[in-house]
């Protein structure tokens, strides 16, 4: 990965945490979880907005009963806080790092740990919000620099943080990206981008020159980009 120069590790799913749940429960699952995040004084995610078989994986986080803020789709799309641990860990040795799809800021949590300065970027404000309270919970929100935005256009800006490394876990799709028997990085990831998820890994080595992408352990392997120098 980042280690010993390695410069680019696209790093496959296990899978663990996703789930098969239709697109309507998804959508009206987050935007109560959305609502409860504003009207609700204790700011707690609990197990009426969450099915079953998801809230059972909550103690994936050691810190979950601290106030941990995970909304539904970040439940089934989260990257399991051991590996985040772990990828830390072989990306460390450096000063700044990134998470253009920080999300509800499990990879930025813990890259922080090794790291003077990380950048944690998301389109969804509402995401962004958790981040930054789950990153008090650990104790590390005044090293995190947080950005509402779209990647692909603030690409070019974020340049100038001089940032070392890049972390993230690219939007997949949903659930439904398991109906693609083989998943296309460019035809399925953001596709409403030209390039898709190839366009991402550009983008990332055009500001780092260490990155690691989370993608689907099913996905083409005629689109890995090659490791770089």
């Amino acid at each position: 990965m980042c280690k010993n120069n390695i410069s680019t590790q696209i790093s496959h799913s296990t899978e663990l945490t996703q789930s098969h749940t239709s697109d309507s429960s998804f959508t009206s699952k987050t935007s109560q979880i959305k609502h409860d995040l504003d009207s609700n004084s204790s700011n707690k995610t609990s197990s009426h907005d969450i099915p079953k078989h998801l809230w059972n994986k909550r103690y994936l986080f050691e810190k979950f009963d601290d106030g941990i803020l995970l909304d539904y789709e970040s439940f089934y799309s989260v990257y399991l806080e051991i590996l985040s641990k772990y990828i830390a860990k072989r990306c460390e040795g450096y000063n700044v790092a990134m998470d253009p799809f920080c999300g509800y800021g499990g990879n930025v949590i813990q890259l922080v740990m090794k790291y003077k300065k990380v950048i944690a970027i998301d389109i969804d404000p509402i995401k962004l919000e958790f981040a930054k309270k789950n990153a008090e919970i650990y104790g590390v929100r005044n090293k995190i620099e947080f950005i509402v935005g779209d990647f692909f256009t603030l690409a070019k800006d974020v340049k100038k943080y001089k940032v070392e490394v890049i972390v993230t876990t690219p939007p997949w799709g949903g659930p439904l990206y398991k109906n693609h028997k083989t998943y296309s990085l460019e035809k399925n990831m953001c596709s409403e981008y030209e390039g898709g998820g190839r366009t991402i890994f550009e983008l990332a080595r055009s500001i780092a020159p260490n990155v690691a992408l989370h993608i689907p352990k099913s996905t083409d392997r005629n689109e890995f980009p090659p490791k770089l120098p």
